[in-house]
């Protein structure tokens, strides 16, 4: 089991090693704050602060490092430290900051961040929302929009989510590559765990839920 003074684990950065002049880098999130340290930590998106302790009620910073000309996401939000209405704020999202803790409700904790929708794998999918955090009366809810999860559970998969406050664990991210039709045949994707499907337009989408290699052959 977990204890308490744990922070909750910050994600693992995504990168898409390429031959062109730069790798692409989507950093993983901040983790929630904890009983004995409280602060929220910084990320892409960032975690939410706890209650109480050194650093009480502090969010994380989101889009850390920075990423420009888009920002990665947003920070998380504060938690409130006023006994018997203690809470824990929400985890950041890709398009909007994590909720702070609502002091006048016995401790509810904030709600996440909300994420962003994309269907470049043909389907309108959400990802990166924040996770909900803890609260001594309520947990605080999901994000609204996207993988993020309620508190004291774990995100969904392969989307990116937050973790639900209390400890629960982030989901694992996704990177997902669109192939061009004329090229389409002509790619592959390793290991197996990794898939790539054809599109009724022609293209490819690859999907890499591991660490892994696309492979372009003569098209």
């Amino acid at each position: 089991s977990s204890s308490n003074s744990a922070k909750g684990s910050s994600g693992t950065d995504s990168v898409l090693n390429h031959n062109g002049p730069a790798n692409i880098t989507s950093d993983g999130g901040g983790g929630g704050g904890s009983v004995s340290n409280a602060a929220g930590a910084s990320g892409g998106s960032g975690g939410g602060g706890a209650f109480p302790g050194p650093g009480c009620c502090t969010k994380g910073a989101g889009n850390t490092p920075p990423r420009s000309p888009i920002s990665q996401g947003n920070p998380g939000g504060a938690g409130s430290n006023s006994p018997p209405n203690e809470g824990g704020g929400g985890g950041g999202g890709a398009t909007g900051a994590g909720g702070n803790a609502v002091f006048f409700s016995c401790g509810t904790g904030g709600s996440g961040g909300v994420g962003a929708t994309n269907n470049i794998t043909g389907s309108c999918v959400a990802y990166a929302g924040g996770g909900g955090g803890a609260g001594k009366g309520s947990n605080g809810g999901a994000s609204p929009c996207g993988s993020g999860a309620p508190a004291q559970s774990g995100a969904g998969d392969n989307q990116g989510g937050g973790g639900g406050g209390s400890q629960g664990p982030g989901g694992p991210g996704i990177v997902v590559v669109r192939v061009p039709a004329d090229a389409a045949g002509a790619v592959s994707v390793t290991p197996g765990t990794n898939t790539i499907t054809a599109q009724p337009d022609g293209t490819g989408v690859a999907r890499f839920t591991v660490s892994g290699n696309i492979v372009v052959g003569n098209f």
